[in-house]
């Protein structure tokens, strides 16, 4: 794929030549009003006459061109822009005529107009098929059959705008010399998400889900289908993703759809190419977009834990589990959830399901497993586990365990592994607090902000010598001690604030005094002392713990 990037100003871009900027006709008609004329105005009629004026990106991809012919461009981004400069050039030409300066009127042509030798002259900039006839007659000076039209209000606008001979030829000067644009010309659709990269590069607002939709439109339009319906389901699926990494959903999306069956991985850099190929197959492209919308609002519940499908018990219990899976950041698990959640219809099996997802990511988390093929692993389960004639909950619990650390890898790193004040951190200490309540479910603080995570011995340590053992270790030993399982514990913020960096005897007050419902840390204070060797105990237990709380 071939990308020119290059800065122009409109005198370089539209003046003379056998271009053709082509408008598809699945983009929106012209539809600038007033307060964008007036703004644009503005920026003009004050630009200094030696500034230069950048306003964006034209993005366009070019068809193969044939000697001799026109050299068509297929208009991507910026028709909006090129139209209002081209309706501005066409009023001051006008202009022009009716103050009988007929040679300037007639110079300008050359921005309207492409040209080739023996094939005659086109309108340059060719419009959507609902601006085109009115575009023409704008530019043949039919001006009487492009009244009560957003391009003829345009018109009408900048007409009024223009008064003196003098005005004319400096606005004219401004917009063929200090007006400029980037053009990036590409000379295909296919992998043009290393065409958006390039965009993003120079700070362009762009993404692969721009260019989805645009194939998705040139495809319904090509096929004859009602734009219209297909713009407002794209329309609702982007109102379901609000605030939502939409990259990643439509990702999740193909990876889980049963309409579609996408095995193996669908990467950022490769979702655009995988979806248009995917459009090109579907027979029924209106239905295929519905789903598309009706999984994008599940999509919403499942990132929001706000799943209300079943009675208000089941639903916020889901919800809580689903809270836990942000806060472990095992969000790809959400493409088999996507699936789940159509397929399974009993609130207990959907616990079921992300109670065993809780206990592998966790569990690969701790040891520190490659997340490399998770994609590959949750894609599987989606199109496979519910399959007719398959015990999903035996399929997915056996493909999951061949896929995670053993009780004993997961033992081991867990009472040394270094843990970051997070949800993940918070939502490991509240599992443990469940247990030290004999079975209760804990304090469900996985990413609460009423809890903090508290090291006994401080993290800040002013005076290793007043707590065993830490003045024999090394910086690095000390951190990694102070940061392991069995030196945290969960306390309130206040009691957190207040016992900060104070001495083990001093904490233990706190710990005994304001900790009466979270058993875990009530327990401490029955230390004598606390150190390395404490710590390290505490540890060993709490793994053992850990490796019954998280079993397969």
């Amino acid at each position: 794929m071939k990308i020119d990037v290059d800065e122009q100003t409109v005198e370089q871009f539209l003046k003379g030549g056998s271009t053709l900027l082509v408008v598809p006709d699945y983009q929106r008609p012209y539809s600038w009003e007033n307060g964008q004329l007036e703004d644009f105005w503005n920026d003009l009629d004050t630009l200094d006459s030696d500034d230069i004026h950048f306003i964006g990106s034209i993005v366009l991809i070019s068809e193969s061109h044939i000697p001799g012919n026109f050299n068509k461009l297929e208009v991507v981004d910026g028709q909006q822009r090129l139209t209002t400069i081209s309706i501005l050039m066409k009023a001051i030409q006008d202009k022009y005529t009716e103050l009988g300066e007929d040679d300037d009127a007639k110079s300008m042509d050359g921005y309207f107009y492409s040209e080739v030798h023996r094939r005659g002259k086109l309108v340059k900039l060719q419009p959507g098929k609902s601006d085109r006839e009115i575009f023409d007659n704008l530019i043949g000076g039919n001006i009487d059959r492009i009244t009560g039209t957003c391009i003829g209000d345009a018109y009408v606008f900048f007409k009024k705008k223009l008064e003196s001979l003098e005005q004319l030829h400096n606005i004219f000067d401004k917009i063929v010399y200090r007006l400029s644009f980037v053009t990036i010309v590409t000379d295909s659709d296919k992998s043009a998400y290393r065409l958006f990269e390039t965009l993003n590069d120079r700070g362009l607002d762009l993404s692969a889900v721009d260019l989805v939709k645009n194939n998705l439109l040139r495809q319904a339009s090509e096929k004859g289908l009602n734009l219209d319906e297909i713009k407002n389901l794209w329309e609702g699926i982007i109102d379901n993703l609000e605030d939502i990494d939409k990259v990643r959903y439509f990702r999740q999306y193909l990876l889980s759809s049963k309409i579609v069956e996408t095995r193996g991985k669908v990467t950022k850099e490769g979702l655009y190419d995988k979806f248009s190929e995917i459009l090109k197959k579907i027979d029924n492209i209106p239905k295929f977009i519905d789903d598309v919308k009706k999984q994008s609002l599940l999509y919403n519940k499942i990132e929001n834990s706000s799943i209300d499908d079943f009675d208000r018990s089941k639903d916020e219990e889901i919800n809580i589990h689903l809270r836990n899976i942000e806060a472990i950041k095992a969000t790809t698990s959400y493409t088999l959830l996507l699936r789940a959640f159509v397929e399974l219809k009993r609130p207990e099996d959907i616990l079921k399901l992300i109670e065993l997802l809780e206990t592998f990511a966790i569990r690969r988390n701790i040891v520190g497993t490659s997340t490399s093929d998770l994609d590959l692993i949750y894609n599987k389960l989606a199109l496979d586990s519910f399959s007719e004639g398959t015990d999903w909950y035996e399929f997915i619990k056996e493909y999951l365990g061949k896929n995670m650390p053993t009780d004993l890898e997961f033992e081991s790193k867990f009472k040394v592994v270094q843990l970051q004040q997070n949800d993940q951190t918070k939502y490991i200490l509240d599992k443990l607090e469940s247990e030290f309540g004999a079975g209760n479910k804990g304090k469900r603080v996985g990413n609460s902000f009423s809890v903090h995570i508290e090291h006994i011995a401080p993290q800040t340590m002013k005076d290793p010598s007043l707590w065993d053992g830490f003045a024999e270790l090394d910086s690095d030993e000390q951190r990694e001690c102070i940061t392991s399982i069995g030196n945290l514990t969960l306390l309130e913020k206040k009691p957190n604030i207040k016992a900060s960096n104070n001495s083990f005897e001093v904490k233990k007050e706190f710990y005994a005094e304001s900790s009466t419902e979270m058993l875990m840390t009530n327990e401490l204070s029955k230390y004598e002392k606390w150190g390395v060797e404490e710590i390290k105990e505490r540890g060993e237990r709490l793994a053992k713990m850990a490796v019954k709380i998280w079993k397969f």
